[in-house]
């Protein structure tokens, strides 16, 4: 139901901004205008391409998001570094979660996990 009512809501009050390699697309409030030295900012929100799930932005449309930064980010004008790793989402309560091998979430292997004990 919210997401229906964002939806139009979106139509009547959104102006596309742009949109990111995820198929993400970000809006700012069409009515609201920024005077010059006000405090009041200008409201901006993502309509995502699937599950929301905020850890799906990436880092320059965040900044845009959170008035980091007044231009919304180019495409074209982004330099991507060569140590620079592709975005990904964040994979915590996934089955693709990272989990130590010495951990109790291991414990059904006997061989990996032995609790510690003043003995050893």
């Amino acid at each position: 139901m919210t997401a229906i009512v964002t939806r139009i809501a979106t139509m009547f009050n959104g102006n596309l901004v742009g949109t990111d390699e995820l198929g993400n697309k970000y809006y700012c409030d069409r009515r609201s205008r920024k005077a010059p030295g006000s405090a009041i900012k200008q409201r901006r929100w993502v309509l995502y391409s699937g599950q929301a799930d905020p850890s799906r932005i990436a880092p320059e449309w965040h900044a845009w998001l959170h008035h980091v930064v007044e231009a919304a980010p180019d495409p074209s004008s982004l330099v991507k570094h060569s140590w620079q790793k592709p975005h990904q989402p964040n994979m915590t309560v996934t089955v693709h979660a990272y989990t130590p091998s010495d951990t109790t979430a291991n414990a059904a292997k006997p061989d990996t996990y032995r609790p510690w004990s003043p003995d050893n």
